[in-house]
């Protein structure tokens, strides 16, 4: 019974510890105008960002390795 009585407590003292933090974000997003901003930024697998010019070199490259495939196999 004391094992679920010390439980109650320590969640209600964790609710309790957060109540500010959560008070303080509520305040910046209402009266400061502040934002949660996600970026969602696309990159190739250097860890580079992804450009189109890459893209279209890479589907050329790709395309020739197929014609060349194709034409070597006599089709």
């Amino acid at each position: 019974m004391s094992a679920i009585l010390s439980s109650a407590r320590s969640s209600a003292k964790s609710r309790r510890s957060a109540m500010p933090s959560k008070a303080a974000i509520f305040y910046a997003k209402t009266r400061m105008g502040w934002k949660e901003t996600v970026v969602n930024e696309q990159a190739n697998k250097d860890g580079k960002p992804f450009l189109v010019d890459d893209a279209r070199q890479r589907l050329i490259d790709e395309v020739d390795r197929i014609r060349a495939r194709k034409e070597r196999k006599g089709e």
